[in-house]
This record gives C-alpha cells, sequence and structure tokens, in this order.
C-alpha cells in the first residue's frame, strides 16, 4: 500500500495514563518446564486507551471494504496495541465530511500533531495547565513489519486541544480540527 493513497489522524479520548511492570521472560527452547534462563525486562504499557481515528483512502474499492468491515465488527488481524496479550477493541462510529482550513494562522487541533506538519518551531502555543509531550513513533512499515518512516508527534497527555500553526489542518463535520498524517 502506498503511503501517499491514504490518510490518518488520531484523536485521544482518555488520558494517556502508563503504567510500568517487570515482565519474566522465559527461555522456552531447551525445555518449557524448566526454567534455565530468564530475562527481566522493565515494560510499560498504557492504561485505559481509548483513541478516535480518522482514516481516508484513494482508492474507493479498499475504502468501502474497510467500511464495512468496521461496521460489522470484522478485522482481517486481530487487533492489538502493538502487542498479542494487548487485544484491543473497535467501534464502527461512522462517516464523516471534512474541509481544509487556513494553515496560515494559530488553530485549535483535537488530533495527536505530526512535528513535520508544523509551520515552524515557535508554531506551538504552551498554554498553562497543558501537559504536552513530544515522542518519536513508528507511522509506517513494511509487511514484514520494518518501520521505513518514524515521526516525532505532539500530544497533550489529557486529550485536550493543542494551540498551533500547522499545514493541512481539516475540521470535521462535528467541528474537531485534525492533522493528518
Amino acid at each position: 500500500m502506498n503511503p501517499s493513497d491514504y490518510h490518518v489522524a488520531i484523536c485521544l479520548i482518555n488520558p494517556v495514563n502508563k503504567v510500568r511492570w517487570t515482565q519474566n521472560l522465559i527461555d522456552t527452547k531447551r525445555h518449557f518446564w524448566k526454567i534455565h534462563n530468564r530475562t527481566q525486562i522493565r515494560t510499560e504499557f498504557l492504561k485505559n486507551p481509548r483513541f478516535k481515528i480518522y482514516f481516508s483512502h484513494n482508492d474507493q474499492e479498499i475504502h468501502d471494504r474497510l467500511r464495512e468491515n468496521l461496521a460489522a465488527h470484522k478485522s482481517y488481524y486481530t487487533v492489538s496495541l502493538g502487542l498479542s496479550e494487548l487485544l484491543a477493541d473497535f467501534e464502527y462510529c461512522g462517516e464523516h465530511t471534512i474541509s481544509s482550513l487556513s494553515d496560515q494562522k494559530q488553530q485549535i487541533v483535537n488530533s495527536v500533531i505530526p512535528c513535520s506538519a508544523l509551520q515552524d518551531d515557535t508554531s506551538v502555543e504552551f498554554e498553562n495547565g497543558k501537559e504536552i509531550f513530544k515522542i518519536n513513533y513508528p507511522v509506517e512499515m513494511t509487511p514484514e513489519r520494518v518501520v521505513t518512516r518514524r515521526e516525532d508527534v505532539l500530544f497533550e497527555r489529557r486529550g485536550l486541544p493543542i494551540t498551533c500553526s500547522v499545514k493541512g489542518l481539516y475540521q470535521t463535520e462535528n467541528g474537531e480540527n485534525v492533522v493528518f498524517f
């Protein structure tokens, strides 16, 4: 799938809360019932994550098939949050019409913001009481799960909107301003 054929925007519904715990990974190559080697790895998990995902695709056939599967609560692969142990659920919320907004002035943005969409280094208004984070995420990978593109992403930890100047801002019919990857 060509990345220029589709667009994705992500909105936080629940605050980003993380929990960390240590997992014991055991060596099962020799004997599953006898533990000879183990590795302890400190792991971070999202607690009660919930997102709204906007998606569009240039190929109408792919778009229609995805819409039908989401509406019927079907998926090709089991939906997870990265690991097979972190199964996710999804709900189809319908289709929305979007319209392009001006890139020139500061606007409220409801979605996470790819840093490549910022107008410049002074585009973000850091308001009192907002907890704005910047994290580097993989945004494209091959079918072999090799990451081909990473992106710095801004988000407000509680899902509050961020005021900033961005390129490629869109407004949904329900009034949310989103930036697509």
